[in-house]
């Protein structure tokens, strides 16, 4: 049987009806994305230590591990650029902060575990690789912090100046 739009809105929490009125879903969908591609470099940077430890040979390959790293970084860079031009044209001024917040902690997390990976593959007895993973994150939060939202806020500066040159441009013709 179907329900009326009044019903589904009444069996929702008032929570969930506030998340949903705030975050437009392609906003939503389009951070996702965001943080998958925030995961990206780790993941091929455990890929490279763990060839790396499998075939001391695979060094020769320098370069071809600088390009790939190289360009991960770039699309994460790029990425974060693009949710912060998205926030702003969403006129969602709060989400540049929460996702500055979100992206930070989805960093953290992904260095932990890739510490904790990459100790585990170059020296299994070592066991105070989680000493370190927390100690680097107690250090490195604040500056990922920065960085992130830094690059969320130039996204949205970028979305500021096209929203002003596209207004002047309407406004000259």
């Amino acid at each position: 049987m179907w329900r009326s739009q009044s019903d589904d809105e009444r069996s929702r929490s008032p929570w969930l009806n506030s998340v949903t009125s705030t975050w437009p879903r392609g906003l939503v969908l389009g951070g996702l994305v965001w943080l998958t591609i925030l995961a990206i470099p780790g993941a091929i940077g455990v890929i490279i230590v763990t060839a790396i430890a499998d075939d001391p040979g695979f060094d020769q390959h320098a370069r071809l591990k600088v390009i790939a790293m190289g360009i991960s970084i770039c699309a994460a860079f790029l990425a974060t650029g693009i949710v912060g031009f998205s926030a702003w044209r969403y006129r969602t001024w709060r989400a540049l902060a929460v996702t500055a917040l979100i992206g930070t902690c989805w960093l953290m997390v992904n260095y932990c575990f890739i510490y904790i990976l990459v100790a585990e593959i170059t020296d299994p007895r070592n066991s105070s690789s989680d000493i370190g993973a927390a100690a680097g994150m107690v250090i490195l939060s604040v500056p990922t912090f920065v960085v992130t939202a830094t690059m969320l806020g130039l996204g949205a500066v970028v979305a500021w100046l096209w929203s002003r040159v596209s207004h002047d441009r309407q406004a000259l013709s």
